[in-house]
This record gives C-alpha cells, structure tokens and sequence, in this order.
C-alpha cells in the first residue's frame, strides 16, 4: 500500500479542524443551554426552599409552644415536618385537642422509649439540610460534566466540554445558592404543663386508623402502587409493629382521621341564603314568576 499524498494528508487535516471546530460549537451550544437551564433551576429551588423554611419555622414554633424537651423532641421524632407545621395553623381549641392527644400517647411510651428521641433543634436542621439538598438535585441545580468521567484526553475535553468562561458562569449560579439558615425559638417554659386534656368529644383509636388506612388502599386500587404500597406498610406497621412504631404511624393519621369525624356545622344565612327558620322553608321554595294559566 502506497503511502497517503500530501494533497491527501491536507484534506484530511482540514477535515479534521473542521470537525474540531463544529465539536466546539456544539460544546459551547450546550454549555450556554446549561447555563440556562441552571437559572431557571434556582429560581425553582428559591421558590421551594422559600416554603420549606416556612414550614419548618412553624414546626419549630409549635416545637418552642409545647416546651421543647423529650415532648418536642417526640413530635419531630413520630410525625413530618408538614404535620407539626399545621399544628400550629389550627384553631386553638382544635390544636390544644390534638397536641393533647400526642401527649397522651406520649405519655404511655415507657421512658425509655421517650428517652430514645433526639433532641428535635438538632433533628429540625439535619432533615432541613436534607430537604433542601433534595429540592438542588431534584430540580437539576447542579453543574454536570457531558463528557465521560473517565475521558481524560485533552483534545476530547476541548471537543466536549462547555468553556472555561460558561462553566465558571454555571458554577457561579450553583455556588451562589446559599442554604438558609432555620433558628429554634426559646422554648417556651410551662409549655407542656399548660396543654389541657382534650375537650372534645371526638375519640380516635387504633381501629379508626386501620379503618381509614384500609379504606385509602381499597380506593386507590392498583392504579398508584407506590402509594398504596406505602399505605400497606403502614397498616401492617400498625397490626405487627413496636410501640414507637406505631406511636408514629398513629401521629401520621391522627389529623386526617380527626377531621373526618368533626361534624359540619350549619352555616348562617348570611353565608348561604337559606332561610333562617323552620316556617320560612314554605317561602323559601315559593316560584319566582306568576302561574298565566290559573
């Protein structure tokens, strides 16, 4: 075999610069669209992190309320953030009655079992911190390299990879989200000592849980398996589980299940239109246009 012309060997050099060259291109393309989608990415995660600092300063708050200590220290321990967050959203009398609950369960842990929670200021920020990681990965606020991990060639990573000055401006976007910070308030002193025994009327045990659970997974069928899966863990949780298990199972539903026995109060008239006494019901329904044919 002859060896290649320098005619040949030109064409193919050019070919190659040519191709180098659209490869780059393409990188610095790619690497601008990134940048892109980099910013569109914070403003989401700013948004969502925005949420999830307010809920968990209202965690904390109803954390602070009922004295902090083995009791707050319990309520992070058994329930989501989301859930001790409405704690502090509901009427007083209703969250008196429910706080009052949770203590009652509490209270029939053995000590020991009491003792096992962590404090929650310190739970708080390490589910925070995790929350917010959660929300950088999930909406792709992250700088990531479209080459190989194990391509190491420098012509490679000049055909590939974004620029230096795209990569910087990416990576300012990414380094300039700062996690904010969540302050535990002073526990409030008494706090615990002043929830009142419920006052209402309306009793939720074990089997109303396991009714509620069984219920959900009859509705939902098999069109949502990781749901129903989860609603089946629980239930089991609540026949076979331990104490603690259990505590927590009950403190995830006890709300919802609550809300599904409080009676609805009649709304007034003001509200509603409707006519305020039995007699005015004759009235009430009376046509609104003259009979032509009587």
């Amino acid at each position: 075999m002859g060896l290649l012309s320098s005619k040949t060997l030109r064409q193919l050099a050019i070919g190659a610069g040519t191709q180098l060259a659209y490869r780059m291109d393409e990188a610095r393309k790619s690497g601008e669209q990134g940048l892109e989608d980099l910013k569109v990415a914070r403003k989401e995660v700013d948004e969502e992190v925005a949420n999830i600092k307010k809920n968990y300063d209202s965690a904390l708050t109803v954390g602070a309320s009922v004295g902090g200590g083995t009791f707050a220290n319990f309520l992070f321990g058994t329930n989501d953030i989301e859930y001790i967050a409405a704690l502090g959203q509901m009427a007083p009398d209703n969250r008196n009655d429910a706080i009052s609950e949770l203590k009652k369960n509490f209270e029939s842990l053995p000590k020991e079992e009491r003792d096992k929670f962590e404090d929650y200021t310190k739970v708080s920020k390490q589910k925070f911190s995790s929350d917010i990681n959660s929300s950088k990965i999930k909406n792709g606020l992250q700088v990531t390299n479209n080459m190989g991990t194990n391509t190491t060639n420098f012509l490679s990573k000049l055909m590939f990879e974004a620029p230096k000055d795209i990569k910087e401006k990416q990576e300012a976007v990414v380094s300039g989200f700062q996690e904010p910070e969540i302050q535990p308030p002073t526990p409030v002193t008494g706090g615990y000592e002043a929830i009142r025994p419920s006052t209402s009327a309306i009793t939720i045990d074990q089997g109303d849980i396991l009714s509620y659970l069984k219920n959900t997974i009859d509705t939902l069928g098999f069109s949502d398996k990781e749901a129903r899966a989860n609603f089946e863990a629980d239930y089991n949780t609540l026949v076979t589980g331990d104490p603690a298990s259990k505590a927590r199972v009950v403190q995830k539903y006890y709300y919802p299940v609550y809300q599904t026995k409080v009676p609805i109060s009649p709304t007034s008239s003001a509200v509603t239109g409707q006519p305020d006494v039995a007699e005015d019901w004759q009235d009430y329904f009376k046509p609104n246009y003259t009979d032509t044919n009587t």
